[in-house]
């Protein structure tokens, strides 16, 4: 594989599934390893699989639609090199706030309504072998919020006490 430095993907209007951005052990995962899929159309797949990247390809499950293509996208943060952990950013209506390794967990369980990312290639080479890896440089995630959540936003939260 020759040295060169790849571009960088960017998807404007992410589907993302298959979340696991707390790290947990799963049949295909090991524990610890942060990551995701995201849908890619056809055209593109076709583009990343030339070029080495990591697609992956489900077929149809009936002759009407196309096949699925995705990419296995991993979210790595590194203590050693804090400048080089993904920024990840959770947005609502109000707000939005960059999540960290402790935190980033919580996008397993949110319903997205937007997502954006740009990814960083990783070329390797082991044992004859040669690919293309997916890290994300960067995210932002609009969320669905609750309306009784937004509706009592500003209301804080207290002690229990006795009204009668």
């Amino acid at each position: 594989m020759e040295n060169n430095r790849m571009s960088k993907l960017y998807i404007e209007d992410a589907f993302i599934f298959r979340k696991n951005f707390r790290g947990e052990k799963r049949e295909f995962n090991p524990n610890g390893r942060r990551s995701f899929y995201v849908r890619l159309d056809p055209e593109l797949a076709d583009v990343l699989h030339d070029d080495g990247w990591n697609v992956k390809q489900v077929p149809a499950r009936n002759e009407d639609e196309p096949p699925l293509n995705y990419l296995p996208v991993e979210v790595k943060f590194n203590k050693d090199y804090p400048n080089l952990n993904p920024k990840i950013y959770i947005v609502t209506d109000r707000k939005k706030t960059l999540l960290d390794e402790e935190n980033v967990h919580i996008l397993d369980t949110a319903r997205f309504k937007h997502a954006e990312l740009r990814v960083n290639p990783y070329q390797w080479e082991v044992g004859g072998k040669s690919g293309v890896k997916a890290f994300v440089e960067k995210m932002y995630v609009t969320i669905e919020e609750d309306e009784m959540d937004i509706k009592y936003e500003g209301i804080p939260n207290g002690e229990f006490a006795e009204f009668y």
